[in-house]
């Protein structure tokens, strides 16, 4: 949700090397340097990072733990059509081929739902609506609360499958949604 949010906004989405395949941090270092850790690459030695000798590294590299880069590494998720990694460069993707968010107009968009974030950005005849819900609870949008008849849609980038032809839209909570609209203007 909080991804989908960053990259759907205009400006540059910034992510910390390592977001992308969910690695952690060793807070048993100093100051900033818990967050700098050799990237993971793989399950192999300094995880990939360096052929170095382990105390020769400038930081530690996390090997054990849920984050370690046994669990947590470039390679694996390269290989997991499932994975965060895979997921991110959906998500990365899918920004560079709506540049609606970079390039046109944004507006927000007030529905009647107080955990419910909506916004649209209009760019050459294209409109592109982003739906973000901050509750665990389900939402349910009306069609003719966010669309006129006319006008045909289509899913770009969801937490899952959401959008019924002709229907209302089932928001799941922290489920996100993008939406290009045809026939707006």
């Amino acid at each position: 949700l909080s991804y989908s949010l960053l990259f759907s906004l205009p400006g540059t989405a910034l992510i910390r090397y390592g977001d992308e395949i969910g690695m952690g941090e060793n807070i048993s270092l100093p100051g900033r340097s818990s967050v700098r850790t050799p990237m993971q690459w793989s399950a192999g030695p300094n995880a990939g990072f360096s052929t170095a000798p382990k105390n020769r590294l400038v930081h530690p590299v996390i090997r054990e733990g849920k984050f370690g880069s046994k669990k947590v590494n470039v390679l694996s998720q390269q290989q997991d059509p499932s994975s965060l990694l895979n997921w991110v460069e959906r998500l990365m993707t899918t920004r560079k081929q709506t540049p609606e968010i970079g390039m046109g107009k944004g507006t927000l968009i007030r529905l009647g739902h107080g955990s419910l974030f909506a916004h649209a950005c209009e760019w050459r005849a294209v409109k592109i609506v982003f739906l973000h819900n901050f509750s665990r609870r389900m939402i349910r949008i009306r069609r003719n609360e966010l669309f006129r008849r006319s006008e045909k849609i289509f899913e770009i980038f969801s937490s899952g499958k959401l959008i019924k032809e002709g229907g209302d839209i089932f928001l799941p909570g922290y489920g996100y949604l993008w939406i290009r609209v045809e026939n707006w203007s």
